[in-house]
């Protein structure tokens, strides 16, 4: 079992929460990321920072990696929402199955999801600590799962 923040905007934890499912997405990754060979990945990133230099590319690849290859089921997952320094909490969710692609052509449709069942939810909180966290990061350091362990710990006392 892994422990994992996932970091979005504000309006999608609320949209997880009502749907059971967490998800990520990006323009142009428009197939199942899970069917892709490591080669087939790469070249699909490597066209998307052809057309926009800008954009972080190795970071979102990292993340869709992460979310297909790592992510498992059982794995604790802890949302949150927040700007580049901050992180509010707003649920635990323990990830349920395998993600898998859920192909739609709304443009504020998330496509690639993996379902959970929900441990905990409240009125957001902060935690200074995990202002600078990724899209998605897992919580594979001592110091990092001893912050959750204090924080689920406390959390006990109110659930």
């Amino acid at each position: 079992m892994n422990v994992w923040l996932m970091k979005t905007i504000k309006k999608w934890p609320t949209r997880f929460l009502s749907s059971s499912y967490i998800a990520i997405d990006e323009p142009g990754v428009d197939e199942d990321y899970g069917t892709l060979t490591d080669l087939q990945r790469q070249h699909l990133f490597d066209q998307l920072k052809a057309n926009n230099s800008k954009r972080r590319y190795g970071h979102i690849k990292r993340f869709f990696d992460q979310f297909y290859d790592e992510t498992g089921d059982g794995d604790v997952l802890v949302l949150g929402f927040g700007q580049t320094t901050k992180f509010y909490v707003i649920a635990i969710v323990r990830l349920k199955g395998k993600p898998y692609f859920h192909s739609s052509t709304g443009s504020e449709d998330l496509r690639h999801r993996v379902d959970f069942d929900l441990i905990w939810h409240g009125e957001p909180f902060e935690v200074q600590e995990w202002g600078g966290a990724n899209r998605l990061e897992k919580m594979d350091t001592p110091d990092r799962l001893k912050q959750f362990i204090s924080i689920y710990t406390d959390m006990q006392v109110y659930m």
